[in-house]
């Protein structure tokens, strides 16, 4: 009698149980008419209730998935995934009442999936009620592991910036870093955490807890699931703070720490982190062309105010120089349109209109400069877009720019409209008129959004945005449209 053993880890001997599957006439069948290892065809012909059989085996690896899809015209089955004993041999029998990791009860067009640790399993199977058709069991990628090695961002429910990278998967457990980035300037607080959670029902729960980089009396606790759909992380919050400790004991809170009995979810975008070989949008955060020629946008000319108070005011005029020299029909007409539509102004009541400041940045043969308007009795600030062909020095064309960052007009508005959700998302004030974000959404095009090119060659939008009882119920937005962020154009 042969006694030899075969691991789990290798191809188990399949084997075949069948009960009450074939009549002496051949007129019922239940039971594999096909069996790779990864892919498993369960077929019934005028299967009897309660015809049973059990099979091996079904090889699953890291980061895949089992799924189970009925094309059953009769009746319904069940389908269960059993885990294989550490250790098989020819001449013994499985465990026919072996516990299930996974169970599917099936009709015509059910479909079920879940993951499974990396592993053999068996099918056990059994009619609910007389049967005709198939059942397809296929081991499959799973929907986590295409997205290894991505990087998603946006903000949290308290409008702090927020990063989660996966980084890999290991049978049906996804390990992930996390960053929040909370304050400006001073104090800044970088929060930086690794975790892992182990699927279940398509999302991973998470607790993350991790100090500030910078202040380490600073704690943030988050708990709550990640889950995937449509190319996009969710991040849902059950329960978030972030303490300081306190020099005589005890804490207390840096930000709103109770979520109000709540989930919050938040939806983040994707980046590559392997840039091998990007496409579409993604080549517009990855690869930056240099420019052929010398570019320099500098002061051509400062003009200062200072209100009763001692307050300054500035109209900061730009020029733009390639390969050495002034480019001077744009340097005039950018003199003449600040000149006309920004005047800055003094009298006895002190300065009047808008402070003038500028950006600007460069990609291929595009330079972008950006004027940046601040009024000076109210929080309005204004943006006008320039864009220029280096070769020429003519004004460039919307779509020539968006061809410059690497997109397709199509890429480009889909990329404003995600902006412009993020820009939605973790503000509860907006998101109570949501038609708001739709309108604003509705208006974007090629031809009414303007592209431009940041200060480190990545693309940017301004665009126009409504919000319904608001300061300013329409509003022009610039927004980074790498990172999803305003763009702040801080101050040099």
């Amino acid at each position: 009698m042969m006694k030899d053993k075969l691991k789990s880890a290798g191809t188990i001997i399949a084997f075949l149980i069948l009960m009450l599957t074939l009549t002496a006439c051949g007129k019922s069948e239940f039971g594999v008419t096909e069996n790779t290892g990864k892919k498993m065809t369960v077929t019934a012909q005028n299967a009897d209730k309660d015809a049973f059989f059990m099979v091996g085996s079904l090889d699953v690896a890291d980061g895949e998935q089992i799924v189970i899809t009925s094309a059953l015209t009769k009746g319904s089955a069940r389908v269960e995934i059993v885990a294989a004993a550490e250790e098989q041999s020819v001449g013994k029998l499985p465990d026919l009442n072996g516990e299930a990791i996974l169970t599917a009860d099936l009709e015509n067009g059910d479909s079920v999936s879940g993951t499974a640790a990396a592993g053999s399993y068996l099918l056990r199977a059994i009619c609910l009620e007389k049967a005709t058709g198939t059942i397809q069991v296929e081991v499959k990628p799973s929907a986590w592991s295409n997205y290894m090695g991505k990087q998603y961002t946006g903000e949290d429910p308290w409008g702090n910036r927020l990063s989660v990278t996966l980084k890999g998967i290991a049978g049906n457990t996804v390990s992930f870093a996390y960053e929040a980035v909370i304050g400006e300037g001073e104090y800044t607080r970088t929060f930086l955490a690794e975790s892992s959670g182990e699927l279940k029902d398509g999302a991973i729960p998470f607790h993350i807890t991790a100090a500030a980089r910078e202040y380490e009396a600073m704690h943030l606790d988050y708990s709550g699931r990640l889950a995937l759909k449509d190319e996009r992380l969710f991040v849902t919050y059950e329960t978030g703070s972030v303490m300081e400790e306190s020099p005589e004991g005890g804490s207390a809170g840096y930000q709103v720490p109770a979520l109000e009995g709540e989930d919050k979810t938040v939806e983040l975008r994707a980046h590559h982190l392997d840039s091998e070989e990007p496409s579409g949008a993604a080549i517009a955060a990855t690869e930056v062309s240099a420019p052929a020629h010398s570019v320099e946008v500098a002061d051509q000319s400062v003009t200062t105010f200072q209100d009763n108070s001692g307050g300054e005011f500035k109209t900061i005029i730009p020029k733009l120089i390639v390969d050495g020299k002034d480019a001077y029909s744009v340097n005039a007409a950018l003199r003449d349109h600040i000149s006309r539509n920004h005047p800055l102004t003094q009298d006895e009541s002190g300065v009047n209109g808008e402070e003038i400041r500028y950006a600007w940045g460069v990609r291929g043969n595009i330079v972008s400069i950006i004027i940046i308007a601040s009024e000076t009795f109210t929080d309005g600030v204004g943006y006008d877009v320039f864009n220029f062909n280096i070769d020429t020095l003519q004004a460039a064309s919307n779509d020539e720019v968006i061809k410059s960052l690497g997109m397709t007009a199509d890429e480009f508005c889909g990329r404003v409209a995600d902006a412009y959700r993020a820009f939605w998302t973790g503000r509860p004030y907006l998101q109570e008129n949501m038609s708001d974000l739709e309108r604003s959404i509705g208006a974007v095009s090629s031809d009414n959004v303007i592209p431009f090119i940041t200060s480190d060659g990545k693309p940017g939008a301004a665009g126009r945005i409504y919000v319904t009882g608001s300061q300013f119920p329409e509003s022009v937005k610039c927004f980074n449209l790498d990172t999803l962020e305003i763009e702040s154009f801080a101050k040099g």
